[in-house]
């Protein structure tokens, strides 16, 4: 079995930057799609989760996952049809455009002369499924 997660939300500034926005401005958002991928991000959730569903010889290792454009007006856009876009949504709509200046501006920081490329994370995990299918098996010949 393989999965992919997303990291912690300070390595993956594409879905934190306007989460944070949001926050900032009407608290935590718990429900919000994008804190919700970046969940299983925290150390040892992924590993312990796929021990407690039956799975062995877990392994999770961090694989980078930057985001690249030609500029950052392209990422913007990009964003903008994304989760992102979801995100900056809980907020009124006169406090949006603020935060999308605000995720622009944090943007600008990883801007390079041939375009932007923002940092990011997956968490890769796999593990044995022998152990979850012979359980399995087993739950379905007692009934």
């Amino acid at each position: 079995f393989a999965t992919i997660v997303w990291s912690l939300p300070e390595r993956n500034p594409m879905l934190n930057l306007p989460l944070s926005a949001v926050e900032r401005r009407i608290g935590p958002q718990t429900s919000a799609a994008v804190h919700l991928a970046l969940s299983m991000g925290q150390p040892g959730v992924l590993d312990d989760t796929l021990k407690a569903i039956g799975f062995t010889d877990v392994s999770v290792q961090a694989v980078p996952a930057s985001r690249r454009a030609a500029s950052v007006d392209t990422m913007l856009q990009t964003m903008r049809g994304g989760p992102a876009a979801e995100t900056i949504g809980l907020l009124p709509e006169a406090q949006r455009d603020e935060a999308w200046g605000e995720v622009e501006a944090e943007l600008r920081r990883y801007q390079r002369p041939d375009g932007i490329e923002v940092p990011g994370e997956l968490l890769f995990g796999v593990g044995d499924e022998l152990a979850h299918l012979a359980e399995n098996l087993q739950k379905s010949h007692r009934t």
